[in-house]
């Protein structure tokens, strides 16, 4: 009987073990294989910087053209991994957990700023400080069931000794992810890929709602007319279960915003394409996609 005890206790332990390594997985990322941690620190935080795009030094301060500052509790673990490991493979490692998440920005090496900046000023650690053309960022976001939001931060750098350090902030927030910079940085983060759903796209009243939209609206005048010529949006409508109401829904609301977005000498294409495709979400609401062909590279 004894052992039958133990045995079931062991169980329970193993279980109980199971679940607290999976929920610091959750919070912080399985690191890269054989990383160890160097520093690791929790805190509650009111000023939290969200950078959303290139920093920038201006007048001694540093900034982000776009950032926003949040509230919540901060987890932030810094990992140093084996010598000889290669930047895109970190890269690709870190990528791969937050796939599905919603990206607020991420860039790689130059584009991404001074390092001893991010180093610095943002994560308060010197030892972060690598090669600029060395270093990748992605911040990302998911919504939580009680209206809180999960925020990564990560920061990946290859340092003068060709060591690849890795910061990852996690940070569990109340505040609400909005305003027009936010917005925008999103939109442009998506329209960095060759084809995807574009957010911002707002319907009221079965008309393209375009004072809702500005965001979209603006970000879409202001791309260059190359890009114009090769940017092709689809309006989709679902609220039927008549495909030929759904294609004159989508037909209509694209005639609006192709006329929206009409910078007065540029055009973009804009076709409606009623429910020949998914959804995005579960919400069968008029969405906007988008295709580049050819497409970037």
């Amino acid at each position: 009987m004894s052992g039958l005890i133990a045995a079931a206790f062991s169980r329970h332990w193993l279980a109980v073990v199971l679940l607290v390594a999976g929920a610091a997985a959750h919070a912080n990322l399985m690191p890269f294989a054989n990383a160890r941690v160097q520093d690791e620190s929790r805190s509650e935080q009111s000023h939290y910087r969200v950078i959303l795009s290139e920093l920038k030094r201006s007048q001694a301060t540093t900034f982000g053209e776009r950032e926003a500052r949040i509230s919540g509790s901060l987890q932030r673990t810094v990992w140093a991994l084996p010598s000889g490991i290669e930047l895109e493979s970190v890269i690709s490692h870190y990528q791969h957990q937050l796939d599905g998440k919603e990206v607020l920005y991420q860039c790689q090496g130059l584009d991404c700023g001074s390092s001893h900046f991010w180093a610095n000023e943002i994560f308060s650690n010197g030892r972060l400080v690598g090669r600029e053309k060395d270093q990748a960022v992605m911040v990302v976001t998911s919504p939580r069931s009680d209206q809180r939001n999960d925020i990564w931060v990560v920061y990946m750098v290859r340092r003068a000794t060709r060591q690849v350090m890795v910061n990852v902030d996690y940070i569990i927030t109340s505040d609400a992810l909005a305003g027009n910079e936010l917005q925008r940085s999103r939109i442009e983060q998506v329209l960095a890929d060759s084809y995807g759903w574009l957010p911002g796209f707002i319907v009221t009243d079965e008309r393209f709602d375009e004072a809702q939209s500005q965001v979209l609206v603006d970000t879409l005048k202001a791309l260059t007319p190359g890009v114009k010529q090769r940017l092709h949006l689809m309006v989709h409508c679902y609220d039927s279960t008549d495909m030929a109401s759904n294609m004159r829904c989508s037909e209509r609301l694209a005639q609006q915003l192709r006329a929206a977005v009409f910078d007065g000498q540029y055009d973009v294409n804009v076709t409606g394409l009623g429910a020949l495709t998914l959804p995005p979400d579960e919400q069968h609401r008029p969405s906007l996609r988008f295709v580049f062909w050819p497409e970037r590279r």
